[in-house]
C-alpha cells in the first residue's frame, strides 16, 4: 500500500509472487472508513501479507510522513490478523509516474491511478529484494 492523507494506493502480487498489479486506490476520508475498506480488500482477496511503504529521510530514519503512516499502521493492525510488513517507499511515486508515461497511461488529474501504480512499484521492488 502507498498511504497518503487522501488516497490510499494498493496493489496485488500474483500467486507466484513475480508480478505487482495495481489495484483501485481508496480515497481516506476517514481512517475508520479507510481500515474497513482495506480490511475487506484482505478479506476478498485473501491477502496473506500487508506491505506498506514508508517515506525515509535521506539519513534513512523515518520521515514525519512516516510517522503519520505508522499511527495509521497501528489502527490497522488492531483489525486484521495478517502480518504487516514496511518497505522504503523512495522515489515509488515517480517512477509510477515514469512507467505510467511510458506506457501512454499517463493521466495527470488521476492521483488515484498513480498512488495505486506508486503501490505496484513498492510491492515490485520488495518482491524482487526478496527473491
Amino acid at each position: 500500500m502507498d498511504v497518503g492523507d487522501r488516497r490510499i494506493g494498493m496493489a496485488l502480487s500474483d500467486a507466484m509472487e513475480v508480478i505487482a498489479t495495481p489495484l483501485d486506490h481508496l480515497e481516506r476520508k476517514s481512517d475508520n472508513l479507510a481500515v474497513k475498506a482495506i480490511v475487506q480488500v484482505i478479506y476478498d482477496l485473501n491477502v496473506e501479507l500487508l506491505l506498506i511503504g514508508i517515506p525515509l529521510d535521506q539519513d534513512g530514519y523515518v520521515s514525519r510522513q512516516g510517522e503519520k503512516i505508522r499511527s495509521f499502521q497501528s489502527q490497522l493492525k488492531e483489525s486484521i490478523k495478517i502480518p504487516i510488513l514496511y518497505w522504503d517507499e523512495g522515489f515509488s511515486t515517480q517512477d509510477a509516474e515514469a512507467l505510467l508515461y511510458a506506457s501512454g497511461k499517463f493521466r495527470i488529474k488521476d492521483k488515484g491511478i498513480i498512488d495505486s501504480a506508486a503501490a505496484a512499484v513498492i510491492l515490485q521492488s520488495y518482491m524482487n529484494r526478496v527473491k
